[in-house]
């Protein structure tokens, strides 16, 4: 070892300094002892103790920041755990070359600190509270009151009746809730297909002659869609009929 480190006294030194958490805005306290000592195994020039120290200091420092930022206030205990272990045995500053260094050290919370941990834990808490609060509505919105029509209808009318400001405007439904409602697409297609169904056939009451045109087009119409049975039902359906002659679904061919 140098001779100009001639006493003890300065070969070690005392950290008492913040570090950071994984919670913004909040910090460990660490304190501790620190020694160091020149790098026999390096050959460097002369290193004053000042200098010695600081780069001792330092080091600590750095290692005990990579560590204490990855865990959160409650984990001072781990905190304290993994320094003391990082720094038990000498290591050599980055600061200065030759010379190394050890720590005992402590990561504590300081009583503010754990006062601003627990308000933040429970504004989280309480964001996190919301937010399933929110994701199940909605999720209860989409599979339950949205899944069908009919249930989107019922709920649209006993909200706005007990509300503070009844909407029952069914334009509104149609133009805000109708696009919302799982099938709401194919829901409307079949609605407005079933409408003109039930109009030809309120119209086919004043000309009955177009009723037999429609049951001479259903076979065709399901054996176009491949559903034979409801074909082979149409036809079966209309060759008894007095009221009307059906011609076969398909013409036979000139041979």
């Amino acid at each position: 070892m140098s001779d100009h480190w001639r006493t003890r006294r300065r070969l070690r030194g005392s950290i008492h300094t913040t570090m950071p958490t994984s919670m913004p805005g909040i910090s460990f306290t660490l304190h501790g002892r620190v020694w160091f000592r020149r790098d026999r195994a390096a050959a460097q020039p002369r290193v004053t103790a000042e200098a010695a120290r600081a780069a001792a200091l330092l080091e600590v420092d750095s290692v005990a920041r990579r560590i204490t930022s990855d865990l959160a206030p409650d984990e001072s205990h781990r905190a304290t755990q993994k320094t003391a272990l990082a720094l038990a045995d000498w290591r050599p500053t980055s600061a200065q070359p030759g010379v190394a260094c050890r720590a005992a050290v402590e990561v504590t919370l300081a009583a503010e600190d754990a006062a601003r941990a627990a308000e933040f834990e429970r504004a989280r808490r309480t964001a996190r509270l919301t937010e399933a609060t929110t994701v199940d509505r909605i999720d209860f919105l989409r599979k339950t009151l949205l899944s069908d029509p009919g249930t989107a209808r019922i709920w649209w009318l006993d909200r706005n009746l007990s509300g503070a400001a009844p909407d029952t405007s069914w334009a509104t439904f149609d133009h805000v809730v109708q696009p919302l409602i799982l099938h709401a697409e194919q829901d409307d297609v079949a609605h407005r297909i079933s409408s003109l169904l039930v109009a030809a056939i309120t119209r086919m009451h004043d000309e009955p002659g177009k009723l037999a045109t429609l049951a001479q087009a259903l076979p065709l119409f399901f054996g176009a869609m491949n559903w034979p049975d409801l074909a082979t039902q149409a036809t079966q359906g209309t060759q008894g009929s007095t009221a009307f002659e059906v011609s076969p679904a398909v013409p036979p061919t000139s041979g």
